[in-house]
């Protein structure tokens, strides 16, 4: 019996106990305690350490001087005995020998420097481990002791739970032999049951109970017949709302045909004012295109401007060039010309000497001389000489009269150019006209601009510009009515002179005031 009663005893509630978990607070300030009393530790024992290696090292400089003082007196005593030369020999010798014992030693030092600061990192390895040893040691005996404790305390609490277990199984072992005790009674008065006595009253009161039953199913199947009726009344009122939401629904439909009808119609319209819309964003969008067409034409004249600009500094730059390969032409024109009238100086003195020899020796001929056989020759190759050069002024004069004939056509005239000057066929044509048409076309292909109309440097240095892009796009020139040789009269707008830039200045300003405006 207490066996099987053990689990209710503890499950009951009356004596339950749990185990509470050991205490944290005092295992963590014994840690912080044990980690401060190791880092003294370390600490006094480097300490020591660092007292004990400056001892050494003061014990081993005294060691090296007392090494240094018997060496000296030795080496005074060797020497004392010896000459000069003998001294300086035995020193020389010595001190090779101490040199390479000391670069020996040095490199044995540095061996020992190195295997110390080896051992001395293990030891202090083995040191660390040592501590970490120890310290884990005491945390284990510690720990050991903790568990000590706790195992005690849990035997303690065992005992206490198992009497209070045994007092439970026989307080339980009491109640159940009571209950036993009273279910053998009942199975008893069961098994032999007793003589029973007829109540009257207990008729009586079945009777009345049986007729208030009978009472209330009547009064139900009253209540179960007038649920009924309002079954039915409600069922006329749902096929009445049923008739009145049919014909509603067949008026919503014939509404919703005439809407969709509206719907068609409208849908037509909505299509046909797409279709203008479409139409209108068509030319919206032609418009834009041309909006865009003179943006980008807006960019291209800026673009062209600034080349402008560009070209005119580089205009005036190839001025400078020009003006100095007009220089370095002139000086070299100079020079062959020196040399020319020198080569022709000589060529005339050759000619009057040949000529000379060429008159003694038709003389000659004329008194019935012969000619040397030695200057057949060089006579033969003479009158060679003088019919080639016949030959080359005849052709000479028949190309001028061919050029000539050539620069009498109106059309096709030309101009000598000053040196490193372009020439340029002229196109004959008003130069009013000309001025407006450059005037129209400054206008046209010149962006809105701030210019200084009073500053002539600005607005002739535009004018150029402009006019140095019409020659770089004849197309535009051609669809102005107009050529850069008509407007220049035929020079080369990049190689204009001072006189030049100032006549095609008051050529373009005549029609117009200082201010800007055209005069009437």
């Amino acid at each position: 019996m207490p066996a099987t009663h053990a689990e209710p005893a503890v499950t009951n509630g009356h004596d339950g106990h749990t185990h509470l978990a050991p205490p944290t607070g005092k295992r963590g300030k014994g840690k912080r305690g044990l980690d401060s009393n190791e880092a003294s530790r370390l600490l006094a024992a480097r300490i020591s350490q660092l007292e004990q290696d400056a001892a050494g090292e003061k014990d081993q400089e005294l060691e090296i001087e007392r090494e240094v003082k018997r060496a000296t007196r030795d080496l005074l005593q060797q020497i004392s005995k010896m000459d000069d030369s003998q001294k300086i020999d035995h020193l020389t010798k010595r001190s090779s020998e101490l040199l390479a014992d000391m670069r020996r030693l040095d490199k044995e030092n540095q061996k020992n420097k190195k295997r110390g600061d080896a051992l001395q990192k293990e030891r202090d390895i083995n040191r660390t481990e040592l501590s970490k040893t120890v310290g884990l040691k005491e945390k284990l005996e510690k720990l050991c002791r903790e568990l000590q404790r706790d195992n005690n305390k849990m035997k303690n609490e065992n005992k206490e739970l198992q009497a209070i277990q045994k007092r439970n199984t026989l307080s339980w072992d009491e109640k159940y032999a009571i209950l036993l005790s009273k279910l053998e009674g009942y199975q008893e008065d069961k098994d032999t049951p007793r003589k029973q006595v007829v109540d009257m009253e207990m008729e009586e009161l079945f009777r009345v109970r049986f007729k208030s039953f009978i009472e209330q199913y009547e009064l139900r199947e009253l209540h179960f017949h007038s649920q009924m009726r309002t079954k039915e009344i409600e069922l006329q009122y749902h096929l009445s709302r049923f008739d009145r939401d049919k014909k509603a629904a067949e008026a919503e439909l014939a509404k919703m045909r005439q809407l969709q009808t509206q719907v068609q119609t409208l849908s037509k319209t909505e299509s046909q004012l797409r279709e203008e819309l479409e139409m209108y964003i068509d030319k919206l969008g032609e418009a834009c295109n041309v909006k865009a067409a003179l943006d980008q034409r807006d960019d291209i004249m800026a673009r062209q401007r600034k080349e402008m600009q560009e070209q005119s500094k580089k205009c005036k730059r190839l001025e400078k060039e020009n003006e100095a390969l007009r220089r370095q032409k002139e000086c070299t024109a100079a020079n062959i010309i020196g040399v020319a009238q020198e080569w022709k100086d000589k060529m005339d003195a050759a000619d009057r000497k040949t000529k000379k020899l060429m008159s003694i020796i038709h003389q000659m001929q004329q008194q019935g001389r012969k000619v040397p056989p030695a200057m057949e020759s060089t006579l033969e190759r003479c009158k060679n000489d003088e019919d080639l050069a016949e030959d080359e002024e005849d052709s000479d004069y028949s190309e001028e009269d061919d050029e000539e004939g050539e620069g009498s056509d109106p059309d096709d005239t030309e101009e000598e150019s000053p040196p490193q000057s372009r020439v340029q066929p002229s196109q004959p044509g008003p130069s009013t006209t000309n001025k407006e048409t450059v005037m129209r076309t400054y206008d046209v292909l010149q962006a809105p601009m701030d210019i200084d109309w009073k500053d002539d440097n600005a607005v002739q240095d535009s004018l150029l510009s402009t006019a140095v892009f019409l020659q770089d796009n004849p197309m535009i020139s051609d669809f102005l009515s107009m050529t850069i040789d008509q407007a220049f009269s035929g020079c080369d707008p990049t190689q204009l002179t001072p006189a030049d830039r100032e006549a095609f200045w008051a050529k373009l300003t005549a029609p117009y005031h200082p201010d800007g405006r055209r005069k009437t």
